[in-house]
């Protein structure tokens, strides 16, 4: 993997009319970790992990080289006291037959910050129950699923009440943003930041990747290309970020809006990543799950 040094920007260079601007602490200058996972919006990314009852591979996309695993990590965003947003291939397994396997155990923990999956300064969370667009279900088998890969974990708690975690959408300076037409033909012009947990990040030596960082790191890039319910950009992830944020920062109104969540690497433009788009029938859908804490603009 490579990243396109063309699209290295410093920090408060234009974001299309706007520039993006981070508190001191996390300017932007690569891929960089989070040291202090207490400030917004370090805060409201988690990292996740997932025990299935046997070895399987990510449902929904293409295998490649993956080899199965009984456990699997992954990232997320706090989008309402109790709510996660991920991608579905984190959640949803296959095994060597190509059978739709349940994972047994999820657990969330919000600004994790710490060398190896313990509690932490916000705690770690159980699943109660997950949800699943049906066209990627559809398509769990056939490895097609990527423009519909997003999942919601609901939680067993409300940890986002917590006076000092909140969620994205809770303080007024954040929001989910419905990515219509004109909105999207915006990005075009646009940067976007991404946060999460990458496994070759880990503390500790585990040759296979076994657990990702205990601190989240994150980069920023232009948009390469858009599509109908997918994004791609120019800006560094690596196994384990899968379902974390994708979002824009605007500095006059010091607003953040989440436009999607990442998947992984482009298989057809090397050195690029993509996610899946926040598109209204996407919004309407989590709206249904959650209700009037999830913050839309």
């Amino acid at each position: 993997m490579y990243v396109l040094k063309s699209d290295r920007n410093a920090p408060g260079q234009l974001l299309g009319n706007q520039a993006l601007v981070l508190p001191p602490s996390h300017q932007l200058g690569g891929f960089n970790a989070i040291s202090n996972t207490k400030d917004a919006p370090w805060r409201w990314v988690c990292s996740i992990y997932v025990s299935f009852p046997k070895k399987v591979y990510p449902a929904g996309i293409s295998r490649g080289n993956r080899s199965a695993k009984d456990a699997r990590f992954g990232t997320g965003v706090l989008i309402s006291p109790r709510h996660v947003l991920t991608v579905a291939h984190n959640i949803l397994g296959l095994d060597s037959r190509n059978r739709r396997i349940e994972p047994s155990r999820i657990e969330i923990s919000p600004g994790r910050n710490d060398a190896k999956f313990r509690p932490n300064q916000f705690g770690t969370y159980r699943h109660r129950r997950y949800f699943i667009p049906q066209k990627f279900s559809q398509r769990a088998t056939s490895h097609q699923g990527a423009p519909f890969d997003i999942a919601l974990i609901e939680l067993r708690s409300k940890p986002g009440n917590k006076k000092k975690l909140g969620w994205w959408g809770r303080e007024s300076d954040s929001a989910l943003r419905r990515v219509t037409g004109t909105f999207r033909a915006h990005l075009k012009t646009r940067q976007v930041c991404i946060a999460g947990y990458p496994y070759s990040k880990d503390s500790e030596e585990f040759t296979e990747y076994s657990t990702p960082a205990g601190l989240p790191y994150h980069d920023f890039g232009y948009v390469h290309s858009l599509y109908p319910n997918m994004l791609t950009y120019c800006a560094w992830g690596e196994s384990g970020m899968s379902g974390g944020p994708v979002w824009i920062e605007n500095k006059s109104s010091g607003q953040r809006y989440l436009v999607g969540i990442h998947q992984g690497r482009n298989l057809f433009a090397s050195g690029t990543r993509q996610g899946t788009l926040l598109r209204p029938n996407v919004i309407d859908w989590l709206k249904a799950k959650v209700g009037s804490s999830l913050r839309v603009v």
